[in-house]
């Protein structure tokens, strides 16, 4: 079995390939702060979900995932204000609407 942070190494990896080869995939940006997160490299978790906010603004899961990084990261108002972007977007979303009130509850 392969080493969990060796694994989160190789997700990077291919990430980062995917974006040089298509840099306007706003998902895949805050799919790579999910594993930069995941490796403790905080900085450019950041910076890539900054890189997916600009490119997707008015994307709901893209706000969504925005959200889930900053949990893990630590940033509650972070969070809510993702979370109440993708409601902006896609108010009956109740997936949204039920991740929201349960970090709200915490």
């Amino acid at each position: 079995m392969i080493p969990l942070r060796i694994q989160w190494r190789k997700a990077r990896h291919a990430y980062e390939q995917a974006l040089n080869i298509e840099q306007s995939a706003a998902y895949t940006w805050v799919k790579l702060a999910d594993v930069y997160s995941r490796l403790d490299e905080k900085d450019k978790a950041i910076s890539a979900l900054n890189r997916a906010e600009t490119l997707a603004p008015e994307d709901g899961r893209v706000w969504a995932g925005v959200a889930e990084v900053e949990k893990k990261l630590g940033d509650d108002a972070a969070v809510i204000h993702a979370y109440n972007r993708a409601l902006a977007i896609a108010p009956n979303d109740v997936s949204i609407l039920l991740d929201l009130a349960s970090v709200m509850s915490h």
